[in-house]
């Protein structure tokens, strides 16, 4: 498993990350237009959304352990999220229209990135 990501930004810019290592938190706060994640032979792209986000959820396993369980990524749009679920655990992908600000249940999600202001949010697997 080797979850990674692209952002290309507004500016034309680029930032290239490893999910696992933690690299989303060393996003540059700049305006995103777009993000490509891969994992293994799956690629989504994001594009055109008003905010970005990328969550890891672990589980703990016998002792210390953790394991990656799940990862997220989510894209918001005016009114509600586009949220994929990568789920390590029984190789499934889902997408699931959710609404703004609940995107985790009750629980506040940190870590948005802002996105564009204008255009159609859309999604593609490639």
């Amino acid at each position: 498993m080797n979850p990674q990501f692209r952002i290309i930004f507004s500016d034309k810019t680029v930032y290239e990350g490893n999910s696992l290592k933690g690299d989303w938190n060393h996003v540059p706060e700049k305006t995103i237009q777009s993000l490509r994640f891969s994992l293994d032979k799956f690629t989504l792209v994001l594009e055109n959304y008003r905010e970005y986000n990328h969550l890891i959820e672990k589980i703990s396993i016998q002792g210390n352990t953790e394991k990656v369980s799940r990862i997220l990524i989510l894209g918001r749009k005016d009114n509600s999220s586009d949220m994929f679920e990568f789920n390590l655990r029984n190789g499934k992908i889902l997408r699931y229209d959710v609404n703004k600000y609940a995107e985790f249940g009750n629980q506040i999600i940190m870590g948005w990135t802002p996105g564009i202001k204008e255009g159609s949010p859309k999604f593609k697997y490639e």
